[in-house]
C-alpha cells in the first residue's frame, strides 16, 4: 500500500517510529503499574 514512490523509506520510518512510541508507552505504563502495585501510590508525586 505504498503510494509515495519518490521516498520509499518514509512510510517505513514513520511506521517504526510509531511502533517504537507504542512499545515505550506500553512499557512505561506496565512499569508504572508494577511500581504502583508494589510500592503504593505514595511514590507517585
Amino acid at each position: 500500500m505504498r503510494t509515495n514512490r519518490e521516498f520509499p523509506y518514509y512510510d517505513e520510518t514513520k511506521f517504526f517510529y510509531k511502533v517504537n512510541l507504542w512499545i515505550t508507552s506500553i512499557a512505561h505504563s506496565y512499569l508504572l503499574d508494577k511500581v504502583i502495585s508494589t510500592y503504593g501510590f505514595h511514590f507517585i508525586s
